[in-house]
């Protein structure tokens, strides 16, 4: 039986999501703090980058594995069906997949989120209308998408617990590889102070996916493969780089106009952020102090930027943007919030 303590008490909740620096890991650790039952599976038939790569150009060579993937599911689990189907991206998805999702588990409601661009997978258009909710972290997509409400990302608990420690680098660079994020980061950096001290670390899963990323986006920058590094950062390590470090370099993909996580994280972390995304000067936490928004061509930083405090968010808008805020909004617990002045 629910409580208000643990609303989600006798529950069972189902999150399809990408494997993503074990952020889906994290909102179902978030589900079960309210007390559901959580199981966790990928968000396509298989994470390989061939088949990654064929949903991305030839969506239709994956939509027979989808049906059977979803098809297992039901194998698997529709003895116990599910309260709540969480799906996140579904890149793989496709209108018949969804039906037989639902068709699969009736009792669910089902909820959509996306942490990408609709125009970087557009044929996603058309399994929306069969959800019961759908969010987007991409203001540009809800405006021009009918029923995809504008929902921004969030920061774990770890960003919110980072401690104050002695700054010892005044910027941090750590990030996967995509369009060209490489070249606007040295950009940034060539731009500030000649003695900032930076912390860089820049991510690719194999030498294989990256030449097949440059096969799918040609204008990919590829650094000298000796800055590459082909395992993620630990969470431990960044955690630490980020608790000595002043500010972070955001670099957003230019088909994106969501604030990536590494934004949200900033709130949380409550550090400074360099970005190139314009955007971010129409949220509610937006501050000048905090916040420089940059040019890709030309990026320039204000001479006093660097140099001087954070300045403390209020606790009401910090919170909003808490995993657990960004859950409870997801699964109807509370209201989608206002995060946009002027609404949105």
């Amino acid at each position: 039986m629910s409580t208000p303590e643990y609303p989600l008490a006798g529950k069972r909740v189902l999150i399809m999501s990408p494997r993503f620096f074990g952020y889906e890991n994290a909102i179902a650790d978030a589900a079960r703090a309210l007390g559901a039952h959580t199981i966790v599976v990928l968000d396509k038939p298989s994470n390989t980058i061939w088949t990654k790569a064929a949903t991305r150009v030839f969506p239709s060579a994956v939509a027979s594995r989808m049906m059977e993937y979803v098809r297992s599911m039901q194998d698997r689990y529709g003895y116990q069906g599910f309260d709540e189907i969480i799906v996140i991206k579904g890149e793989a998805l496709t209108a018949g997949a969804v039906h037989l999702l639902r068709e699969s588990f009736p009792n669910a409601r089902c909820i959509y989120y996306n942490w990408d661009s609709l125009r970087n997978y557009p044929h996603l258009r058309e399994i929306l209308p069969q959800f019961d909710a759908c969010f987007s972290f991409d203001p540009e997509d809800c405006a021009s998408t009918k029923g995809l409400k504008h929902l921004p990302l969030f920061y774990v608990d770890e960003y919110r617990d980072l401690p104050a420690e002695l700054v010892q680098y005044e910027l941090f660079a750590v990030a996967s590889l995509h369009s060209d994020r490489y070249e606007v980061t040295r950009k940034v950096m060539q731009a500030c102070p000649a003695d900032a001290r930076a912390l860089t670390y820049f991510f690719f899963p194999s030498l294989v996916a990256l030449m097949g990323k440059k096969f799918l986006e040609p204008n990919l920058v590829i650094p000298p493969l000796r800055e590459i590094n082909w395992r993620p950062m630990s969470k431990d390590a960044m955690l630490q780089g980020l608790a000595r470090s002043r500010a972070v370099i955001d670099i957003q993909h230019p088909n994106q106009t969501g604030l990536t996580m590494r934004t949200i994280e900033m709130i949380g972390a409550r550090r400074k952020l360099i970005t190139t995304n314009a955007l971010v000067k129409s949220y509610d936490f937006y501050d000048k102090n905090n916040i420089a928004v940059v040019d890709r061509v030309s990026p320039v930083i204000p001479s006093d930027f660097l140099s001087t405090d954070y300045v403390a968010v209020r606790q009401d808008i910090r919170k909003k943007y808490s995993i657990h805020a960004w859950l409870a909004v997801l699964l109807g617990l509370q209201p989608l919030g206002v995060y946009r002045n002027g609404g949105g």
